[in-house]
């Protein structure tokens, strides 16, 4: 009995491994007021989570492949605005995941959601 669990177990594991997309891109959403009232302060918050992608695809340790972030622009004050780049970012640019800086919009966000 031991011997056939080990051998499901293994046969299911090398069946994950194989099946696994290493090496692939993962997309990222970067939702952010791109333009409005916070527009002069974007490009640096912008640019520190680029930086950050940046170094993790340099490394080579993620095991993923690698991160694409994909831009939004969220006008800041416009949360139907930033809905529609949100949901264009989800189904049509495939993001994994998304990292929005406003409040309100991830308060609209998340209303959808739930």
């Amino acid at each position: 009995m031991k011997s056939y669990l080990k051998t499901t177990a293994g046969v299911v594991l090398s069946a994950t491994m194989a099946t696994a997309s290493y090496g692939a891109t993962v997309n990222v959403g970067e939702l952010q007021g791109f333009t409005g009232p916070l527009e002069s302060m974007i490009g640096a918050m912008s640019g520190g989570a680029n930086l950050a992608v940046t170094e993790v695809n340099a490394s080579g340790k993620y095991l993923q492949g690698t991160i694409n972030v994909v831009q939004g622009d969220s006008v800041c004050i416009d949360a139907a605005v930033a809905i529609a780049q949100a949901e264009k970012m989800v189904n049509d640019d495939n993001v994994m995941a998304l990292w929005v800086l406003t409040v309100q919009v991830t308060l609209e966000l998340l209303l959808l959601m739930f």
